[in-house]
């Protein structure tokens, strides 16, 4: 049972930026208290920017922050600055450092051809979202909810961000902010190699499997909730020794490990 006290929870959305694919997981978190703090759709993009912008929208108390994708930027950004309230931060499917380069520099160079809804509306969007996005068994609802999202943003925006992704480089810092990530057993977009980054900044970081594809929280909402709950214990226990947390088990093929 989660014993969250006067901490909350607050979501970073992955490139997008809307919060909207939180949706299905937000339905398995009812009973604790969770914000969403959605990504401008306007100004500067670059990760210090987006870090000073998201500071400012954090409740007052404590936070644990949970960084889905492209937000780990974000996240770590905001770990390396004394901010004695942030307790902790779980990593979903994100990195440190590009996963992608030359694909995230073409997608960006796409995106100040085309618009979103062009782009998505092209004969294989589907099957290239399926493959690479969500996963073969995703409904048809599932990439409605997700084109839904990405066409809600100023392409000049996606553009400005997948070109951050393509130039992003591990800075080699370290924090002593307590970490959890989540790593998507078949994600074909961050490779397992991406782990290397978050061993090196977080040390004692628990690290846990997560069923599907990149798009984890929205094709598995109720593991992806589970296995956070278990994360917000885990972070707020501090003392607790990795070895003895023993029921960090989302109910998937899952992994202990001190890092």
């Amino acid at each position: 049972m989660t014993q969250q006290g006067n901490c909350r929870l607050v979501l970073l959305p992955g490139m997008d930026g809307t919060g909207k694919l939180f949706v299905p997981l937000l339905r398995h978190l009812a009973g604790i208290r969770v914000q969403v703090i959605g990504l401008p759709q306007g100004g500067p993009q670059d990760y210090l920017a987006l870090a000073e912008y998201v500071k400012r929208q954090l409740p007052e108390g404590d936070v644990i922050l949970l960084a889905e994708s492209f937000s780990g930027g974000i996240a770590a950004c905001l770990s390396r600055q004394s901010l004695p309230n942030l307790k902790g931060i779980i990593f979903v499917a994100s990195f440190l450092s590009s996963p992608q380069p030359l694909l995230s520099a073409i997608a960006s160079r796409l995106f100040t051809l085309l618009s979103p809804a062009q782009l998505l509306n092209l004969p294989m969007a589907n099957r290239v979202i399926r493959r690479y996005f969500l996963e073969r068994e995703a409904s048809d609802r599932q990439i409605a909810d997700l084109k839904e999202a990405i066409t809600a943003v100023d392409p000049r925006v996606l553009a400005r961000r997948l070109e951050l992704i393509s130039q992003m480089r591990f800075e080699r810092f370290h924090s002593e902010v307590p970490a959890v990530c989540l790593q998507a057993e078949e994600d074909t977009l961050v490779g397992a190699d991406k782990l290397n980054d978050f061993r090196q900044a977080y040390m004692g970081m628990m690290l846990a499997k997560l069923p599907g594809s990149h798009f984890t929280l929205n094709t598995h909402p109720e593991a992806g909730a589970r296995a956070i709950l278990q994360g917000v214990d885990w972070l707020l226990a501090k003392g607790v020794s990795i070895e003895s947390t023993r029921d960090f088990s989302p109910g998937f093929s899952g992994e202990k490990d001190t890092l």
